[in-house]
């Protein structure tokens, strides 16, 4: 038995059993440049709730092959999928199969099992039959399921968000994304985690690989310092790579390694140990504390006086260890090559006594 309610223009295309239409549709049209606007059912055990021009179902294909879709309310909405789902809101398309739109404006859920939802957001589809609400000018995924299993949420900026490939999780927020709190600690944050209410304070966040090796970073509640513990590693705890092929590493230990291999490296040029010392012996060399900080005093020099000493690569407000590392090792080539000038000319005026002594003790005799 097929039940229809609403508006004298609603209607069940012939064949389809099972159907509901709850109630709505417009005989002569919210817009006065449509003829009609009623709801209509074209799948087996379709399902209609209410609202003005939606759809469940296709109107593809043999009757007997579709089934099951849904629109609960809304305008101008599209269940074209078998087994899909629309909400609500205004121009959706739940295209794929058991695919959902839950509301909002423009969204289109195109591959099996996919969600959208909010404004614009969209999921590559199969293909586009029929009604072309919500699926319009988004590019085809290319293969028989659409962009499958994706979820795609989308705020309120104009243009679309269109999955990418299947089994994707997508969010465009313009506000930030916030987990656990509502409230960003900072205008320019986009991503904020805050401790659960139950379970300890501190904010922790986990990755696990395939074989379960994993490393954990938190936020400690007692000091607010960031901690990164890396568990069931064999080698680096750390690995930072620049992009240059080169990585920086923290091993296991706790050894802090910086790239250094010569394949890192390009443009060589030899430098002076002796300027290098001299420039070095300038340098002002102070005892300080951080500003805001309580950890003490520090000893060195400041960014700025080592970089209009040594020219070497950096804005002139911190001081690379390579760098710091690299002076030191010049300074003592020079301070050796210094050495051991001092120490031939002593050398040669030590022999000269000697000949001189000698001499001297043989006229004697």
């Amino acid at each position: 038995t097929n039940t229809t309610a609403g508006s004298s223009a609603n209607s069940v295309t012939a064949g389809v059993r099972g159907a509901t239409i709850a109630g709505g549709g417009v005989l002569g049209g919210i817009d006065p440049d449509v003829g009609g606007e009623p709801n209509r059912v074209t799948d087996i055990y379709g399902t209609v709730g209410g609202g003005v021009a939606n759809r469940a179902g296709d109107d593809a294909g043999s009757v007997s092959d579709r089934r099951s879709a849904t629109v609960g309310g809304g305008a101008y909405n599209d269940a074209s999928g078998q087994m899909s789902t629309v909400g609500g809101g205004f121009f959706n398309n739940a295209s794929g199969f058991a695919s959902t739109v839950g509301g909002g404006f423009d969204n289109c859920a195109g591959g099996e099992y996919s969600w959208s939802g909010g404004k614009g957001a969209k999921i590559r589809p199969i293909s586009i039959a029929g009604s072309s609400r919500g699926c319009n000018g988004v590019a085809l995924s290319g293969d028989a399921n659409g962009d499958e299993g994706s979820f795609v949420w989308a705020d309120t900026q104009f243009e679309d968000f269109v999955s990418t490939g299947p089994n994707q999780f997508l969010v465009r927020a313009d506000g930030g994304f916030l987990l656990n709190t509502n409230v960003h600690l900072s205008g320019a944050d986009d991503f904020t985690i805050k401790a659960r209410p139950s379970g300890d304070a501190d904010a922790d966040l986990r990755l696990v690989t395939r074989a379960n090796k994993s490393a954990i970073f938190f936020v400690g509640e007692s000091d607010g310092a960031l901690t990164i513990i890396a568990a069931n590693t064999t080698g680096n705890r750390l690995t930072v790579n620049g992009g240059t092929g080169g990585s920086a590493t923290l091993s296991n230990g706790g050894t802090w390694t910086n790239a250094s291999s010569r394949s890192y490296k390009s443009g060589f040029s030899a430098v002076d140990p002796l300027i290098v010392l001299d420039n070095l012996v300038r340098l002002p060399i102070s005892t300080w504390t951080y500003t805001g900080s309580t950890e003490g005093s520090h000893m060195g020099p400041v960014a700025e006086d080592f970089k209009a000493a040594f020219g070497l690569a950096g804005d002139g407000k911190s001081i690379a260890t390579v760098d710091a590392d690299g002076v030191a090792l010049a300074a003592i080539q020079g301070l050796n090559q210094k050495l051991e000038t001092e120490n031939a000319s002593l050398r040669e005026e030590i022999n000269a006594l000697r000949e001189l002594v000698l001499t001297r003790i043989g006229n004697d005799h």
